[in-house]
């Protein structure tokens, strides 16, 4: 059994209506793929596809498709090539993707509270064993000084928000909650 069958990933082609280059996302497991996209487009919930925030609403379509390696290879390609084609810009003289990324970031960060904010108006909420599913994503992912008092303050933070908020928790709450784990795993 070669490695694609026994752990297919997924590859994501979406067209948003307030954007003229596709979307693209590539590499999404099973697990992700359901996690980040279908579960929340299913239930109209905020999500993002290729950085951009996004409700089910938002999109022209979208595309799921399992991902061969030849199609890996494209999508990386495409996905390399459109932004810079779009601008009219030859490949010689662009700048490096991670510095063209870096200088988005507020712009990006501005758009998900922007979603985020719009949610929490609305009342909106997510699952609260959704979210500390990506906290025990985190946890696991761990590398830092003092792991086990890294753990010990996770386990602590996650006991207290299945107390506080029971099955559900507002968007805005699950948002910030993500945004301080970032900041300790970072630290």
């Amino acid at each position: 059994m070669t490695e694609t069958e026994a752990d297919p990933t997924f590859a994501i082609l979406a067209e948003h209506k307030q954007s003229e280059r596709p979307l693209i996302m590539s590499g999404l497991t099973f697990g992700r793929l359901m996690d980040e996209i279908v579960l929340p487009y299913d239930s109209n919930e905020p999500f993002f596809i290729d950085g951009v925030p996004t409700l089910r609403a938002d999109l022209k379509r979208i595309k799921i498709v399992r991902e061969s390696d030849a199609l890996k290879h494209r999508v990386s390609e495409l996905h390399w090539k459109l932004p810079r084609e779009s601008t009219g810009r030859n490949r010689q003289s662009c700048e490096p993707v991670s510095h063209a990324a870096r200088s988005h970031l507020p712009r990006i960060e501005n758009k998900i509270e922007a979603v985020i904010g719009q949610g929490a108006r609305e009342g909106k909420t997510i699952s609260t064993e959704k979210v500390l599913s990506r906290v025990e994503e985190l946890k696991s992912s761990y590398t830092g000084p003092d792991r086990e008092a890294f753990v010990e303050e996770i386990d602590r933070v996650m006991t207290e928000v299945r107390e506080k908020y029971g099955p559900e928790i507002p968007v805005d709450e699950a948002y910030r909650l993500q945004k301080e784990l970032e900041r300790k795993q970072a630290d």
